[in-house]
């Protein structure tokens, strides 16, 4: 079972996230003693702090997706954006040793002036599309309950924003709002989120932006997440309890290995294992391309392939070579912005414990071997950041193409035939694991674990009128196939041919 959330959650500011009016109890300007958590004072010392759970709260919703409002009718909308500003959240429990945020960044959206809370969900809806339905109120003053006649959930919060105030709203929307089965029939074309098809579906967004496109990730996003933009947090995703961006195939016992089982970590969010990878910059020999052409293969040799590869990168080591592409969106680099001699140093020695090895420029050139090079690493020169196929083939785009969707924490359960054609996917929205990565913004701390077991599950229908794109992966592509013979009777509720 799944936790599922309402699309926006809003919250009142007075005596709902802080104990006071900041219109009657507080006098500008407000400062904060250096960088204090949770904790603003006024020109006469008075504090203003969030409730003790309020941090958790929106770390939880922030993590999920949910779309985080204020809605507010307070006389003094400066004074309250302005402790928005300067209040500190700390981080969550499980990443402690990041620093605090600013509050009035988990807010998407802010109404807050004075006049009916009608007006502000009104003004909400037409900002965010975000049906009514899919809105859940927390306020302390039942008068305003008038907002439900619009649609809208509201929970009476009667001693502040606490976790049993925000699970009593939560089960009041869901009792309100049962899990239905929903249909996109719009769409042209659906993969799965891994770095192969990153790099399909972009392109072909780019070609094409007209062209509605879905991706589907079963694990979180990454955008702009620390432990995947950094490249030296690498390791974090294999290291911390917490990370959920990879997963972990377990093989059959080895005499090989005496008698243990291979353990082999795949990419578990959007962009793959490019997102979560050592960045280590590796390509094949022309020959092993050569050979999958050889072995009935045609038009998988290296005549054909290698153009397809060099159209990726933009090989920063060397503008002249001739060997590697110079205008792609993923970047190749020496790695870094802290030139050390450590390289240097390390190919001095190996070339006096084995001179019959000699040095290599590019060791990726597809041809030469068995000598010792620098090892380039997919980091762009210039940013100093990962250069991976989510930032650089989706995200990028997302801001611009609105017909390029990415769905994060959602598992394709099987794929719908009709007749030999697939038509389109079934899956489940997973929002239960509540995180955005190992080291995101935001993660599922403990207490909110316990709840996943207590929700439901939100099954959704996705049809396609061009083409469905199975690409998740090794692993994630031949497990989704298993269920293909078992769906082809399953025709689309609309009986398209």
């Amino acid at each position: 079972m799944t936790t599922r959330f309402p699309k926006l959650v809003a919250f009142d500011l007075d005596y709902t996230l802080w104990d006071l009016w900041i219109d009657t109890h507080v006098d500008g300007p407000l400062h904060r003693d250096k960088n204090k958590v949770n904790e603003v004072l006024d020109r006469h010392n008075e504090i203003i702090a969030f409730y003790k759970h309020v941090p958790q709260i929106l770390h939880r919703l922030r993590a999920a997706g949910v779309t985080i409002a204020a809605a507010s009718r307070t006389s003094a909308p400066n004074l309250a954006r302005q402790a928005l500003n300067l209040l500190l959240v700390p981080p969550s429990a499980s990443h402690s040793d990041e620093g605090p945020t600013k509050a009035i960044e988990f807010f998407d959206q802010l109404e807050i002036y004075p006049g009916s809370k009608i007006t502000h969900f009104r003004k909400l809806h037409e900002k965010t599309g975000i049906p009514y339905s899919e809105m859940l109120f927390f306020d302390d003053e039942h008068r305003n309950k008038e907002v439900e006649q619009l649609g809208v959930t509201m929970c009476l919060v009667r001693n502040g924003m606490d976790n049993q105030a925000f699970e009593k709203g939560l089960a009041e929307w869901r009792k309100r709002h049962p899990v239905e089965t929903v249909e996109d029939t719009t769409l042209a074309c659906i993969y799965t989120g891994g770095t192969a098809a990153c790099v399909c579906a972009g392109r072909l967004a780019a070609a094409d932006p007209s062209l509605k496109i879905l991706i589907l990730e079963a694990g979180p996003h990454t955008k702009d997440l620390p432990v995947h933009v950094q490249p030296a947090r690498y390791f974090r995703n294999l290291t911390s309890p917490q990370a959920q961006a990879l997963s972990f195939q377990v093989g059959r016992e080895s005499a090989a290995l005496n008698g243990r089982k291979p353990i082999i970590p795949v990419g578990n969010c959007v962009g793959g294992g490019s997102a979560v990878n050592f960045q280590m910059y590796t390509r094949a020999s022309a020959s092993d391309y050569d050979d999958w052409e050889k072995f009935g293969n045609p038009g998988w040799g290296s005549k054909e392939l290698i153009p397809l590869a060099n159209k990726t990168e933009t090989y920063q080591v060397n503008s002249d070579s001739s060997k590697h592409g110079h205008s792609g969106p993923i970047k190749i680099s020496g790695g870094g912005g802290y030139p050390t001699n450590v390289s240097a140093e390390y190919l001095a020695v190996a070339a006096a414990y084995d001179k019959n090895r000699e040095f290599l420029d590019d060791v990726a050139d597809f041809g030469e071997c068995n000598g010792y090079g620098r090892w380039h690493k997919y980091i762009d020169q210039k940013t100093g950041k990962r250069s991976d196929a989510a930032h650089h083939y989706i995200y990028n785009q997302l801001e611009h193409n609105n017909q390029l969707i990415v769905r994060d924490r959602c598992r394709v359960a099987r794929v719908i035939f009709d007749g030999l054609r697939a038509v389109g996917v079934e899956f489940i929205e997973d929002s239960s694991s509540n995180a955005a990565s190992g080291d995101a913004t935001s993660t599922q701390t403990k207490s909110t674990q316990s709840h996943a077991a207590t929700t439901d599950t939100v099954s959704l229908r996705a049809l396609a009128s061009k083409m469905i794109v199975l690409s998740a992966g090794a692993f994630g592509s031949s497990d989704t196939s298993m269920g293909i013979f078992r769906s082809r009777s399953q025709k689309p509720k609309d009986g398209r041919k």
